[in-house]
């Protein structure tokens, strides 16, 4: 049987504990919680203990001194991402996009005025928009397609 002081920073609590060399980091931590002191870490020469190991394992002898390092507070200000600016589609491009205008319907990208049009901006649904064309130019073609009358 051993005697190992734990203390607290935060709290600056001193509980002193008679224990068994054998026992896991983890059980001293189940000890240190009946005194009501809330563990997330014990320490010991600066490093932190591994909750599988026993105190043997960390060469830990009589007089031992463990320091706590406590759970982290659940009222932590978190902090927000900076707001992402919008930025043109295109790569490398930081120019703002077009609204309205800059929306490409075929690949769904914002451009700048640079970029908004499909050649300059290599979308994706260019073929797929060039054959609508065709096949719509082809379509009022045929309907505006006069017969010449055989007299």
């Amino acid at each position: 049987m051993i005697q190992v002081t734990v203390k607290s920073a935060s709290t600056d609590t001193t509980i002193v504990l008679s224990v068994e060399p054998t026992q896991t980091v983890a059980q001293i931590k189940d000890l240190v919680k009946q005194h009501n002191i809330n563990v997330h870490n014990l320490v010991y020469t600066d490093k932190p203990l591994d909750d599988t190991k026993t105190l043997e394992d960390y060469s830990i002898t009589s007089d031992a001194v463990l320091h706590l390092e406590s759970a982290p507070s659940s009222t932590v200000v978190t902090s927000h991402p900076p707001k992402k600016r919008k930025r043109c589609s295109f790569k490398n491009c930081i120019s703002a996009p077009l609204r309205g205008v800059g929306d490409c319907g075929f690949c769904q990208g914002h451009f700048c005025s640079k970029h908004r049009l499909l050649e300059q901006h290599d979308c994706i649904g260019l073929h797929n928009c060039k054959q609508q064309l065709h096949e719509r130019n082809a379509v009022k073609l045929q309907e505006q397609q006069t017969v010449a009358n055989k007299v």
